[in-house]
């Protein structure tokens, strides 16, 4: 490997351990002081530095693919609002209890008696 290649490979792995530390920063804020042994922690240390990367991840594509003039930004947010739709359509169905939407479309209720229902019957923590 070159030592142009070795070096974005050096940079690039710097910067993703800085966004691991960002993660180990939010997931303090729910667990508290506790070891990285900690399988709650450890959990959601994985979801976040999941989350951060993915974010990166689309971030950067979307961006090569607008610089390029492969597609535009509105198309861009048109494929996210096409993809979010139908994502939505498939979470309403696990989740009955989600009532409808409110009238600004900005988010749903919720059926708390359904959903104590729910949590009794499937054993939720409380």
């Amino acid at each position: 490997m070159s030592d142009e290649k070795l070096d974005l490979a050096r940079k690039l792995y710097h910067a993703q351990s800085r966004l691991r530390q960002f993660a180990r920063l939010a997931i303090g804020r729910l667990t508290g002081t506790t070891t990285t042994l900690d399988a709650r922690y450890r959990q959601h240390l994985d979801y976040e530095e999941s989350r951060l990367f993915h974010r990166m991840e689309l971030n950067a594509i979307g961006g090569i693919l607008i610089r390029k003039g492969i597609i535009t930004g509105e198309e861009l947010q048109l494929a996210f609002l096409e993809e979010s739709e139908h994502l939505e359509t498939k979470l309403r169905e696990k989740w009955p209890e989600i009532t409808d939407i409110a009238e600004d479309g900005s988010s749903y209720g919720l059926d708390i008696q359904k959903m104590r229902d729910r949590c009794r019957r499937e054993g939720w923590p409380p």
